[in-house]
């Protein structure tokens, strides 16, 4: 068999192992199908979807062309780094301390509220009127 018969081979097989998944996904949306989620949504969705995707990944293909095999190895490492540096640069966690007004629950009781201008005072910081 021919190398490119080989590669031809290889490729279909993995286009189809790694579509497995979508293709149960599909199955399970064909199943919902009904007057407001029709059958061509799904078809639309499912070409527009993997035509992104292709689109996507051209970049990573037109720069494989132009970049040694020796530093694309090294581009493995890209995810160790951005996560050891999030890792050394964590934000620190800050606990605070809010005080609780003791008079809440009597705020919220209906004879707190004055009847003749409904003015409502909230944890002693602000005052809510309500135009009733």
């Amino acid at each position: 068999m021919s190398k490119l018969a080989n590669v031809f081979i290889q490729g279909i097989i993995a286009f189809t192992v790694t579509n497995i998944d979508d293709m149960m996904i599909l199955l399970l949306l064909f199943s919902q199908s009904d007057s407001n989620f029709r059958k061509r949504h799904i078809f639309i969705g499912q070409y527009l979807g993997f035509l992104t995707i292709i689109i996507l990944s051209l970049p990573g293909f037109f720069g494989g062309l132009f970049i040694q095999r020796e530093w694309l190895g090294l581009l493995g490492i890209l995810p160790i780094i951005i996560g050891m540096k999030q890792l050394i640069n964590q934000p620190t966690e800050s606990t605070e301390i809010q005080t609780v007004n003791p008079d809440f629950p009597q705020l919220l009781h209906p004879r707190s509220v004055e009847s003749s201008n409904k003015t409502l005072q909230c944890m002693g910081f602000t005052q809510v009127k309500f135009l009733v």
